[in-house]
Formats: C-alpha cells, structure tokens, sequence
C-alpha cells in the first residue's frame, strides 16, 4: 500500500477523531475508500478524502478529548493507583479515629469518675470541717467552764484554808457563784 491509503486506526489517529467516528463516516458516504476485495477484507480510506472532508465539514477535536493515547492510558493508570492508594490511607484514618474516639470516651469516662470522686471528697471534707468547728466550739467552751471551775475550786481551797472566824466573814464562795 502507498501512503495514499489509510487503515481505519491511522485515520483515527491521523484526525484526531475515534475510530466510531471514522466508521459512521464511512457508512455515511462522506468519504471514500478502496473497494474490499472481501467483506472480512480491512477497509482502506483514501487521504485526499479524509482530508477534504476534516477541511470543509468537520470541526477540530479539542485536546484531551477523542482518542486516548498511550500516555494517557499510562496516567490513567497511574492515577487509578494513587486513588487506590489514597483509599486504603483514608481507610487506615478511619481506623485511628475510631481509636482516638474510644480512648477520647475512656478518658472523658475517667474524668467524670475523678471529678464524682472530688465532689464526694469535697463533701466529705465539709462535713469533717463542720465537725472541726463543732469541736473546736465544744472545746472552747469546756476550757471555759474549767477555767470557771479552777477559780471556783481555787476560792474553795483559799475558804479553807482561812482560820474559822475569818471564814465566817468571807466572800471567796460568794466571789465564785456570781463568776459562775
């Protein structure tokens, strides 16, 4: 074959148009190829034809669209793997946050628990304090009444120990009830 002729596939790549689109084409009329010597025969389009047809009724292809070229499958490819790879990270993250909310709900479980723990604590020491101070009040005033009771028993001894006529004269045991 003479470069005049060209296969469907080279039609395609030659135009910039799909294979589908070279072959409606064909069916249409709009351009012309050899006679097939057999149906199962490859069909062959003739250039000229190809070309006045791209020049005069078709409108160009825009780049990244038509035909797919080995370039472009490579990239595919290659982005089909980082999706895949940017899955099983996504997956690997949805893993450790669920991790992070378990150990997130343990600690916020702790905390309620020690914050209970203080509050019963804290209720725990008012009560003590309330009972401090009831103490502490109870102890003041039975170191006031042994003070009253130390003067008292003091003026008692000094009544005694005075000679008889200077006791009946005395006012030691009336001092100490109108102390007390």
């Amino acid at each position: 074959m003479t470069q005049e002729y060209l296969s469907v596939k080279e039609a395609s790549i030659y135009s910039n148009k799909s294979t589908t689109t070279i072959r409606k084409w064909i069916k249409q009329g709009v351009i012309t190829t050899l006679p097939r010597k057999s149906q199962k025969s490859k069909v062959y389009i003739y250039r000229e034809s190809l070309m006045a047809h791209l020049h005069t009724s078709v409108e160009p292809t825009i780049e990244g669209t038509g035909q797919k070229t080995v370039q472009n499958w490579s990239e595919t490819d290659a982005l089909k793997h980082r999706v895949k790879e940017l899955k099983e990270t996504i997956d690997q993250l949805h893993v450790q946050l669920t991790q992070i909310n378990q150990i997130v709900n343990m600690q916020q479980q702790l905390i309620t628990q020690h914050s209970d723990n203080l509050i019963a604590r804290e209720n725990e020491y008012s009560r003590v304090m309330i009972e401090v101070s009831s103490l502490k009040s109870d102890n003041q005033r039975l170191q006031e009444e042994n003070i009253a009771l130390t003067t008292q028993i003091n003026n008692f001894h000094t009544y005694w120990n005075l000679k008889w006529w200077q006791r009946i004269g005395s006012s030691h045991l009336l001092q100490s009830k109108d102390q007390s």
